[in-house]
């Protein structure tokens, strides 16, 4: 589902104005459990003020926001952090490369696909430990 924020959620967040911060951040949170695609206007940014180089700094550290997307209007909104993610599991529980790209490619599916795909690995572990090997 795709969700367009308004300019008021996103500097709610950014500059943590009471009392709207901790529903405006909760809203923001959302893609992060992937139940939304959070998009803001182009225009919301250059709106409320001039960007300096901090600020653009800060929301793209902050909220993993495309730096292109921030200064021209072009290119994804977000940065997709899960390779990141991946890699930082990866160095904890070293995992291999394949582990790795199989985390990444099972992370790229549809909610709805990577439900199929694990009954799908429930049912075969199942089934796996009913046969008997003679």
């Amino acid at each position: 589902m795709r969700l367009l924020l308004d300019t008021n959620i996103v500097l709610d967040v950014f500059l943590k104005r009471q009392p709207f911060y901790e529903a405006s951040k909760t809203i923001m949170d959302l893609s992060k459990f992937e139940q939304f695609d959070e998009y803001i206007s182009a225009s919301t940014v250059t709106e409320t003020r001039p960007l300096t180089e901090r600020v653009i700094s800060q929301l793209v550290s902050e909220f993993h926001i495309n730096e292109e997307y921030l200064r021209h209007g072009t290119g994804d909104m977000f940065i997709d952090q899960k390779p990141k993610l991946v890699r930082q599991l990866a160095e904890e529980l070293a995992l291999s490369d394949r582990e790795q790209r199989l985390l990444l490619t099972f992370l790229s599916f549809p909610p709805e696909t990577r439900a199929q795909v694990l009954d799908f690995a429930q049912e075969f572990a199942a089934k796996l430990q009913q046969i008997e090997i003679k």
